[in-house]
């Protein structure tokens, strides 16, 4: 079943080019396959840019299943490997083709593919589109050879646009189209009829428990303090620093981006504060989500790692105290002793006790907490959310025993690491899989402690003085920092593993870890190798529950759940299942959904959606006063009257002489279309030829060769050497070379280290003054963005001839037989590394090197090294031998 709005989506684009932006989770996947399979059986052909493989390869099954498109039209994919034959064949066949932008944007500029062939062009990521993309070049070359092909545009992300200055406008521009469609959720036809057949949802609210509410204020506390101080940033939009923002990840990339410019002049204390806030946001994340013991280790692993540190703030805190506190809490606690502290009788502070132990079941013993150990108790906190839903299944297994049917369960979860805690604990039990988890902690933490007092114990070797004589010393602490770490210090690891009886357990998990290396990884398993759509099925019909990660955009229309528990909150997963309900009628689904009670859960999930609703009504209002050019989307051409046309003031108001079409040719290395300056050039009328070239990067004229360097490509080039032989082949070949540094243009026009007095071998200044003075004709031009680049080559081609493609050949040829010569003059006798290039400035060649007379080789290379050459040179046969 289609659904309505999703009709009318595809009739808007069938009718019209144009930028749909539509809320995530609405069903654009739906909406692709539909158009996807409308054209699969066009004799031209159409290309799809920007979807991922996985994607692509799930719309190819779907077809298949279905069975109306035969095998031979089905959609194929472009890949790289590719040879140009095969790829102009699938060119030739029409239909749908998946390709990559760069490999078909080479194929355009070789002319594999007239564009005049292509039927259009479907993209799905909108939002990343700008001027300089290959993705906007491909459309430039497009348009300028086809005026009738289709152009469809899509985008889940409304964010992205509302986040700049007239975003969405610039992205019609880049794309040729003037239409723009708006589908949010809250719009009147996508929530009527998501409503008409819409799940059963049930909320369950969980509160936290009283130590998990310290510790979230204590983190938001530190969170809120740090950007108290990111405020005195003068660089910074103050709007931007609120305590919600800071619960997203994109807050980094904001703050950064507005930073990248002047970075290299703002404090270290403005650094730290926001990398703390990301550290903190995932010590937030990590409370609601892991285990007790799993938070206890990295926090722990963090305290090691900054405590040390000068610039460190955030544990200097006072929130940080309690932060420490409660979380040794949930996982251990001291005993209370009734026998009072200040007996100095050892024997009367020991306290008997007849209580049995606790007993956790093992893998094949019982591990035991012993509780006559003195100092310490265990008390392994459970997650509040694992019991809820231990009840939401057993209540579903319940309702399935009643009904007598077999329940098909979707559970759904932020990550992976979230998928194995849950496994355990639905499986062992939350008491063997907290104390199996603590026990490998302690292990791990005891075995840490020997080795660091056996190397303080042993004795420091002559050798060894001298190393650590060169390492860093440990920076000074400040009063705060050392208060903080006497309030907080962590416990004898020894005597916490007393707790439980040296069980053969705990010999089993020591020699397990023995030779093993603790890793601490808190961010999200993702990239884990996913299931295939066949082994989750298969799991389907042995297991109760189905753990659903991400990925799988089908999993709803193959497992057809009737239960779905929304573990960890997500809204677009949630409208996902909307419109399955409203596609599948008669399909019974109730929905779980664990909520965490007054918790940063709660919050972030508003928070997304009142910035996807502000987002919206911004484009909105945008979408209104919108004037779209009637030329932009590249169909037309239009002939203003010379009327309206530009004039000269300076010849009395004559029209402005038009630009000369000669010298517009650039002969472009095929690895430089990875950057943004061939799209730019190409933008401003140039013919872009591209070449794989040996010298150079840009040849604007026959005596002018440009070298580009980025600013990571120059330090890389120095480093590794590459650049003298590139600049030692510019010299050679061309009159004028030139090697040109262009910044980013959204950074600083400016190195970010000081200029200092004298040469250093690892200065970027110092390394530059050598290179201009090995090379005294190579220029040097400093470039702050690729459109500047693309202003001064224009200057550099004003009333200059084109190159020729053939140049290229002769290049190659003349630097083959350079390198042969050279070879053969350093197998000369006398020639060392030290004289040869001096050799080869004097001297033009081989032939004259053999007539020079020994006085002016004397002069060269010095008096012995020049006899040796002479006299080799010179000799008359065996006589001068003395035969």
């Amino acid at each position: 079943m289609t659904l309505e709005y999703h009709k009318e989506i595809i009739s808007e684009l069938l009718e019209e080019d144009g930028l749909t932006i539509i809320s995530r989770g609405l069903g654009l996947s739906q909406i692709l396959f539909k158009l996807i399979k409308y054209y699969c059986e066009s004799k031209e052909v159409v290309l799809i840019l920007g979807m991922e493989e996985d994607e692509q390869e799930l719309f190819v099954q779907q077809l298949m299943d279905e069975g109306e498109i035969a095998i031979p039209l089905l959609p194929k994919t472009s890949k790289e490997d590719y040879s140009a034959q095969e790829r102009y064949k699938l060119y030739l066949n029409g239909g749908v083709l998946f390709s990559n932008s760069l490999t078909l944007l080479m194929d355009l500029l070789y002319k594999r593919i007239h564009p005049s062939l292509i039927k259009g062009f479907i993209f799905t990521n909108a939002h990343r589109m700008t001027d300089y993309c290959a993705e906007s070049f491909i459309l430039r070359l497009f348009r300028s050879g086809n005026k009738k092909g289709f152009i469809k545009a899509f985008s889940e992300n409304p964010e992205a646009f509302a986040s700049q200055f007239s975003q969405v406008e610039k992205v019609m521009k880049y794309l040729f189209v003037r239409k723009l469609w708006l589908w949010p959720r809250f719009r009147d036809k996508v929530d009527n009829e998501l409503k008409t057949n819409s799940p059963e949802v049930i909320e369950l609210h969980q509160p936290l428990t009283p130590s998990m509410k310290k510790i979230q204020d204590a983190i938001l506390e530190m969170i809120d303090e740090s950007l108290s101080s990111l405020k005195a940033c003068p660089h910074l939009d103050i709007a931007s620093l609120t305590l919600e923002e800071c619960l997203f990840k994109e807050f980094d990339i904001v703050i950064r981006s507005q930073l990248n410019p002047v970075w290299h002049k703002i404090g270290q204390s403005t650094k730290t504060s926001i990398e703390e806030i990301k550290n903190l946001r995932k010590l937030l994340e990590s409370l609601l989500y892991y285990d007790c013991v799993t938070f206890y280790r990295y926090l722990e692993m963090m305290r090691k790692r900054d405590s040390y540190l000068e610039d460190s703030e955030w544990i200097t805190m006072d929130a940080a105290d309690t932060l420490f506190r409660m979380a040794k809490q949930r996982v251990f606690s001291p005993k209370r002793n009734p026998v009072k502290k200040s007996s100095p009788d050892p024997k009367k502070t020991k306290v008997e006790t007849h209580a049995p132990p606790i007993e956790l079941k093992g893998e094949d013993t019982s591990v035991k907490f012993n509780e006559e150990a003195p100092d310490f108790s265990a008390v392994l906190e459970e997650n509040p959310k694992w019991a809820l839903l231990a009840e939401v299944l057993e209540e579903i297994k319940k309702l399935c025993h009643e009904s007598k049917t077999k329940a098909k369960i979707i559970i759904k979860v932020k990550d992976e690491r979230s998928v194995k805690q849950l496994r355990e604990y639905l499986k062992m039990g939350p008491k063997e899989m907290l104390s199996n988890l603590f026990q490998d902690f302690l292990i791990s933490q005891e075995t840490k402690e020997k080795e660091k007092k056996l190397t303080t114990d042993n004795p420091v070797s002559l050798k060894e003085v001298g190393r650590a004589s060169n390492l860093p010393k440990t920076p000074k602490t400040t009063k705060g920092q050392r208060r903080m770490r006497r309030l907080s210090a962590p416990p004898n690891y020894g005597d916490l593993l007393r707790m439980f009886d040296s069980s053969q357990h705990v010999k089993k998990v020591e020699e397990k870890t023995k030779n093993q290396k603790t890793v601490i990884n808190l961010e999200p398993e993702n990239k884990a190798e996913e299931k295939s759509e066949e082994e989750m099925l298969e799991e389907s019909k042995e297991t109760e529950y189905n753990f659903y990660v991400g990925g799988n955009k089908r999993i709803l229309e193959q497992l057809k759940p009737t239960f779905i528990i929304m573990y960890d909150a997500d809204i677009y997963f949630f409208r996902k299942i909307e419109v399955f309900k409203r596609e599948n009628v008669g399909v019974p689904l109730r929905v779980y959904w664990l909520w965490y009670d007054e918790s940063i859960e709660e919050r972030k999930y508003l928070t997304s959606i009142d910035k996807e609703q502000l987002s919206f009504e911004k484009l909105i209002q945008e979408k209104a006063n919108m004037v779209v050019p009637v030329e932009q989307d590249g169909k037309m051409e239009i002939s203003l009257p010379s009327e309206i046309l530009p004039q000269s003031n300076r010849k009395g108001g004559q029209l402005a002489p038009s630009k000369p079409l000669k010298g517009r040719k650039i002969l472009v290395d095929s690895r430089e279309f990875r950057s943004a300056l061939p799209s730019i050039l190409f933008s401003k009328d140039f013919e872009i030829i591209p070449q794989t070239l040996d010298v150079g990067d840009y040849i604007l004229t026959p005596e002018i060769c440009v070298e580009r360097k980025s600013i990571p490509d120059l330090y890389g080039s120095f480093a590794s050497g590459r650049l003298f032989n590139q600049a030692t082949q510019l010299c050679r070949h061309f009159k004028k070379p030139i090697l040109l540094i262009e910044f980013h243009q959204d950074k600083a026009f400016s190195f970010q280290e000081e200029l200092n007095d004298r040469i250093n071998h690892t200065s970027i200044y110092s390394k530059l003054v050598l290179l201009t003075i090995h090379f005294p004709n190579l220029k040097i031009l400093w470039s702050r963005s690729p459109y500047a680049t693309a202003e001064m080559f224009e200057d550099l081609k004003s009333g200059q001839s084109d190159p020729d493609s053939s140049q290229v050949n002769v290049i190659l040829g003349a630097d083959q037989l350079v390198d042969s010569s050279e070879d053969i003059l350093r197998l000369l006798p006398g020639i060392t590394s030290y004289n040869a290039s001096s050799v080869m400035t004097q001297i033009t060649s081989l032939s004259e090197l053999s007539k020079t007379p020994l006085s002016k080789l004397i002069q060269i290379m010095g008096k012995e090294k020049a006899t040796q050459l002479y006299q080799f040179l010179n000799h008359k046969g065996r006589e001068d031998f003395g035969t």
